[in-house]
């Protein structure tokens, strides 16, 4: 696969939105400091995992080639070491983990977008968090995230709270959609529920919005590798962040009035 010259581009708005002094103090806020100086810390490796978000499908040398081309450029800022191998920045991940990206989405969730247009019908979708396989064996589904959509697909919000029907109704309810299609997302477009059960669930907490059936779909797995569970779900939440920054930015572009710079 080759990066194309559109992923500099998006990396630089990502990196821009999300400055090195920023992402340097999310991290540090979980007590994910460096207690010794490495080649990939954990606020790069923030960078290369939302990287690797914006390019599925490249290779860790691709993508560890781009966030060295980029960031200095972008944030002006010096990396002192040359790329850092393919096994280097798993380690990296691992030490990472899952936290300052379920952070991040929960900050950038929080960004107030427009509501969809009166009678517009949103798109709820609960997407399944881990399902790989680890040691031969099939690891177990464990929780899910929400997200919410307009009818263009653009991200409206997200929510972490798992299984929690009553957390996917405020979503709604804050949208303020006239209507609603709910879609399980999982591998290979498998409901980790019994069919319907999640849609009778929303259609009881939920009795004045119609809800239509959107089945189940592969949607946003498409093209995760990761067989560790936790990099797994780094990386799913990886893509939120990367689909709520695209979102906003656009957002900001439509509102602006026209022939404005």
């Amino acid at each position: 696969m080759v990066i194309e010259p559109s992923a500099t581009l998006a990396l630089t708005a990502v990196v821009r939105r999300l400055p090195p002094d920023d992402v340097r103090s999310l991290v540090a806020s979980l007590a994910r400091g460096e207690r010794r100086s490495r080649a990939l810390p954990g606020w790069l490796t923030l960078y290369v995992v939302l990287a690797m978000a914006l390019n599925p499908g490249a290779s860790y040398p691709q993508v560890a080639s781009l966030v060295w081309r980029v960031l200095p450029r972008a944030a002006r800022c010096r990396l002192r070491d040359a790329p850092p191998t393919p096994a280097a920045m798993v380690r990296a991940r691992t030490r990472l983990g899952v936290e300052p990206l379920r952070r991040l989405v929960v900050q950038l969730s929080q960004e107030a977008l427009p509501p969809p247009a009166v009678g517009e019908r949103a798109v709820l979708e609960r997407v399944q968090l881990q399902r790989s396989r680890a040691g031969g064996r099939s690891c177990a589904v464990r929780g899910a995230v929400w997200f919410l959509r307009d009818a263009s697909g653009m991200l409206l919000a997200v929510d972490l709270r798992g299984d929690s029907v009553r957390a996917a109704a405020t979503l709604v309810r804050g949208a303020g959609a006239a209507s609603l299609m709910f879609r399980e997302v999982g591998p290979q477009g498998r409901s980790s529920q019994e069919p319907g059960g999640m849609l009778s669930q929303l259609r009881a907490v939920l009795p004045d919005t119609p809800i239509e059936n959107g089945g189940a779909v592969q949607g946003v797995h498409e093209g995760l590798a990761s067989r560790h569970p936790d990099l797994f779900t780094q990386e799913l939440l990886a893509r939120a962040c990367v689909d709520l920054l695209i979102s906003r930015e656009m957002a900001q572009v439509l509102a602006r009035p026209s022939g404005e710079a």
